[in-house]
């Protein structure tokens, strides 16, 4: 796998686990 598509990876896997810590923050108010 070229280093820039792991980068890629780990981006928009960050960027999802912090997409759904913001909808649940706003799903308990």
């Amino acid at each position: 796998m070229p280093l820039s598509a792991m980068v890629l990876e780990k981006i928009s896997k960050k960027l999802a686990t912090k997409m759904s810590h913001t909808n649940s923050h706003f799903q308990e108010k």
